[in-house]
């Protein structure tokens, strides 16, 4: 970290919070009698956490045309929306062009495809390959002030691998419509842009209500950008003996006008150097459940990308535990599919006597390696990240037996997220973080996310490796 000033919405975004710095340019807010956004140069801050409690939706009436706005809570997870291009919210011809990557970050669309083949190398990192049509989600904005520079990590669908574009790379792209449907929460964490929205009602049973929006309100939904507070504690000085405590926080707006330049002495020493995953519980065995923070990864799975879960995260751990798996493949393309999940699959049989249902948890050894076909029995699974062949033959391989996983939540600042089960073997280093919400349930999640029985895509070693492990 360089000793540059940065504005407090600069500093958000390229420190990983929590984390102090001193004031290099004060503020004064006009009618602020308490003075508590009244800051002077040289005062140390401790920047805690981004804040968006809420964010407004507008819409067209029906009944008059009129535009209306409603303010909606980020904290009701229930409520999933998916995010429309400009070409399906506005019923245009063709989709949105970006011509290079510092727009692309600007707009963030949830997905793009490659208009050109682009060859890429970015400093300190392995060259990146782009071909023609090539389908590509975005992942998370990189910039840590080092030579590479502000960098947009995105993951290829074609080889499963992470690929980071620098902000100023000229290319040629166009938004692809994305079926996965997000919480308010999850959009706000993911990118503080204006969105084109519509309610997602494919796996609710009663239709929610939303104070101000018509009950049989099914249009475009505009949501604004969102204006993101910032939790800042004052670092103070006991005058008897010197030593350092923290005031009352104090919320403030991301675009307060004041310049900071980071502390060397972050918020609080952690107890623990970061570690891989999957020495968790040796590390850990008895302290469950507690936070930990997602600090690196060497991978980036459709599971962590379901779960909006990226380095710089906080997740609460609660457990261990382990799912059952089938291993399969279609050409070369390979999974691993839990028991639990939603979709349908039948035998690949030439007449439909023998065209039967599989139960994935029914399963026994000796019925592999079986062919099948996956029926898809609701859209939500006809995402990007887990489509599975519709048309073709799918092999299951093998039955994997207690794939050992953790139980963990993501935070969204003070908000814990729907809990969901990630393999051991996910390769990310975590370490224990400070948690200041409320206390945690020793108990694991009861509501799990709608994404946790997802497919998960795995490259062709570690389909080797679970073969060859039997």
């Amino acid at each position: 970290m360089d000793d540059s000033d940065y504005s407090l919405e600069s500093f958000v975004w390229r420190v990983e919070l929590p984390h102090r710095a001193k004031v290099t340019e004060g503020y004064y807010e006009p009618g602020d009698e308490d003075g508590d956004r009244e800051f002077s140069n040289g005062e140390v801050l401790e920047v805690r956490r981004l804040i968006c409690p809420f964010v407004d939706l507008t819409f067209r009436h029906p009944s008059n045309d009129e535009e209306s706005t409603i303010t909606v809570s980020t904290r009701n997870q229930d409520l999933r929306f998916r995010v429309l291009t400009e070409k399906e919210a506005h019923g245009l011809a063709t989709s949105k062009i970006f011509c290079d990557v510092r727009e692309v970050i600007e707009r963030w669309p949830n997905a793009i495809k490659s208009l050109t083949d682009h060859f890429v190398k970015v400093p300190g990192s392995e060259s990146s390959r782009i071909t023609r049509g090539e389908e590509l989600r975005l992942i998370r904005v990189i910039n840590d002030g080092d030579a590479a520079g502000v960098r947009l990590e995105l993951k290829s669908r074609s080889s499963n691998k992470l690929i980071q574009l620098p902000a100023e790379f000229a290319g040629s792209f166009y938004e692809l419509e994305d079926p996965k449907s997000y919480s308010l929460q999850e959009l706000v964490d993911v990118a503080r842009v204006e969105r084109f929205l519509r309610l997602d009602l494919s796996e609710v049973n009663e239709r929610p209500q939303i104070r101000g929006l018509p009950r049989d309100f099914d249009g475009l939904l505009t949501m604004k950008k969102p204006q993101v507070l910032v939790e800042i504690a004052r670092v103070l000085v006991r005058e008897t003996t010197d030593e350092e405590y923290t005031g009352q926080p104090i919320l403030c707006p991301i675009n307060c006008d004041i310049k900071l330049t980071p502390r060397e002495v972050a918020y609080m020493p952690l107890p623990f150097e970061n570690f891989p995953l999957e020495s968790l519980g040796k590390v850990c065995k008895e302290r469950l459940p507690f936070v930990a923070r997602l600090v690196s990864w060497n991978e980036e799975t459709a599971i962590l990308q379901n779960h909006m879960t990226r380095p710089g995260d906080d997740l609460v751990v609660y457990s261990h535990t382990s799912v059952d798996k089938i291993l399969a493949h279609c050409g070369k393309r390979y999974f691993l599919i839990p028991v639990y999940h939603r979709g349908c699959f039948k035998r690949a049989g030439k007449s439909k006597k023998d065209q039967v249902e599989v139960e994935l948890g029914s399963l026994e050894s000796k019925t592999f390696p079986c062919e099948v076909r996956y029926s898809n029995t609701s859209e939500y699974h006809n995402t990007i990240d887990d489509h599975l062949p519709l048309k073709e033959k799918l092999i299951f391989d093998q039955f994997v037996k207690a794939e050992p996983c953790v139980v963990v939540s993501k935070l969204f600042g003070d908000v814990i997220g729907g809990g969901y089960h990630l393999p051991l073997r996910t390769k990310i280093r975590v370490q224990p973080a400070e948690w200041r919400g409320e206390r945690l349930s020793r108990d694991p999640p009861t509501k799990f996310s709608t994404y946790d029985d997802s497919v998960e895509e795995i490259p062709i070693g570690l389909y080797e490796e679970i073969l060859e492990r039997g």
